[in-house]
């Protein structure tokens, strides 16, 4: 049964990434199989969907000096972002050995201030 599940699933994934290739994202809809799209529809009275184009992103983990790190390159159609996180019990302390090694290595950096989808939805690199 487990088999026959990700088969359908995998079967409604790929209808649902053609419609939205094809411009067709009002045939999502038609896709009740997509929890999301059920339940936009019951609960907000979704009758209406419009395609915003994309972004891609790609993930690297790397441990260093004992914490985990995740770099993140998102490319969009005006550019990329490089974006650099760390889960830690000591963020201050990690904060700073970054720092150190990012300007030691003449990487410029700073803080976020917007989310990668802000960025996608006002055309930014931020």
């Amino acid at each position: 049964r487990l088999a026959s599940n990700a088969r359908t699933h995998a079967r409604t994934h790929t209808r649902a990434l053609r419609c939205v290739a094809n411009t067709h994202p009002m045939r999502l809809c038609s896709l009740v199989a997509f929890a999301f799209v059920s339940h936009a529809r019951r609960q907000f009275g979704v009758k209406d969907l419009r395609g915003l184009g994309g972004f891609k992103n790609v993930r690297d983990v790397f441990k260093w000096k004992g914490v985990e790190l995740e770099v993140d390159e998102t490319h969009f159609d005006w550019g990329t972002v490089h974006e650099l996180e760390c889960e830690t019990t000591e963020p201050d302390k990690v904060k700073v050995e970054l720092e150190r090694f990012l300007s030691e290595s003449g990487i410029e950096y700073g803080d976020s201030k917007v989310t990668k989808f802000q960025n996608f939805v006002n055309q930014t690199l931020e």
